[in-house]
């Protein structure tokens, strides 16, 4: 009977050691990954914003963006400095074309399926270490589309006076129009590319 008594209480001890083992383990494994996922989500931070002038986040109509460029002299020496380009004004559809096509008689109407773009531009040469360099200004802007492809201008007209076009030295201003084509109703980008100055432009 003693032997009996004897594995009977070692039985029994054995499932209660067992059992409050398996307890145990439930709660540290359920804890430690309520407790992890809530340490990720108070670690979540919000993306940060590339810096502006970039595809990811082009520069607003009525903005200025001052943008570092090289200026070359008679003999292509380089120079440091800098420019201010903003767009100062956005026209398309119907309005470009009447506008446009004011501007000379021999102006065409966009292919099916395309609008007329008509944009403002200014640009300063706000900053430069000579007061004998010149820098052209011409039509630098590259149109983008939504599918970020280049678009393709099959077609070119006079543009409207004042033209962005000229030249200036430090401290001078050339603003004017400038058109391009692009898909009707399509979100657009401009790219303006200089010597090394390089900046995108949202015209929405």
């Amino acid at each position: 009977m003693k032997k009996i008594k004897l594995i009977g209480i070692a039985i029994l001890s054995i499932s209660l050691l067992g059992a409050c083992s398996t307890n145990e383990k439930k709660v540290s494994v359920s804890k430690g990954e309520k407790t992890s996922q809530s340490s990720k989500k108070e670690e979540k931070k919000e993306p940060v914003k590339s810096e502006q002038g970039k595809r990811s986040n082009p520069v607003k109509i009525g903005e200025v963006a001052s943008l570092k460029e090289k200026f070359f002299d008679d003999s292509h020496k380089s120079h440091d400095g800098k420019l201010d380009i903003s767009i100062t004004e956005v026209k398309k559809g119907d309005e470009a074309w009447g506008i446009i096509s004011q501007a000379n008689m021999f102006n065409e109407q966009a292919p099916e399926g395309y609008e007329w773009f008509l944009v403002k531009a200014k640009v300063t040469v706000s900053d430069l270490d000579s007061d004998d360099i010149k820098y052209k200004v011409y039509n630098s802007f590259k149109p983008f589309d939504s599918n970020g492809q280049s678009i393709d201008q099959s077609v070119s007209v006079v543009s409207p006076d004042p033209q962005f076009d000229g030249e200036i030295f430090k401290g001078g201003t050339i603003e004017g129009y400038f058109t391009f084509i692009a898909k009707t109703n399509d979100k657009v980008l401009l790219e303006y590319k200089g010597n090394t100055a390089d900046c995108f432009f949202t015209l929405q």
